[in-house]
């Protein structure tokens, strides 16, 4: 396997995708009609769509919270494998009831090989103690 170098293009907790969304764009019509559903804590960059491709991972969610985080991106000679986390809030968090949408959207090397995309949740603590 070969570890890819990922750059994050954007992460944030609004938008208005309804389901879970795993997806591989590789052409910047693909991107911008989804990217301009999404409200990324700062606006995406631009990046030579020659050379890379954007991975998105989004998911709705009933509160805020939530952080999607890619962990990794391997090559195989089949696939690449995309590891994300979701970090969902513990119990003892105080969170805003609200409809939201967890998402990050990173740029990695160019593959015409298909993605499968794998997602690791990790329940966190807000306790002090």
């Amino acid at each position: 396997m070969t570890a890819l170098v990922i750059e994050n293009l954007g992460r944030g907790h609004s938008g208005s995708l309804t389901d879970t969304t795993e997806a591989v764009y590789r052409t910047p019509a693909q991107w911008r009609p989804v990217a301009e559903t999404l409200s990324p804590l700062e606006p995406f960059p631009e990046f030579d769509t020659t050379q890379y491709m954007v991975l998105l991972a989004a998911i709705p969610t009933p509160s805020g919270g939530f952080q999607v985080q890619f962990e990794s991106v391997e090559a195989t000679e089949e696939e690449l494998i995309a590891t994300y986390e979701l970090s969902v809030p513990g119990h003892d968090c105080l969170t805003i009831t609200a409809l939201s949408v967890a998402f990050q959207a990173v740029a990695v090397p160019r593959y015409d090989l298909p993605v499968r995309f794998e997602r690791e949740e990790r329940y966190y603590s807000c306790s002090t103690r």
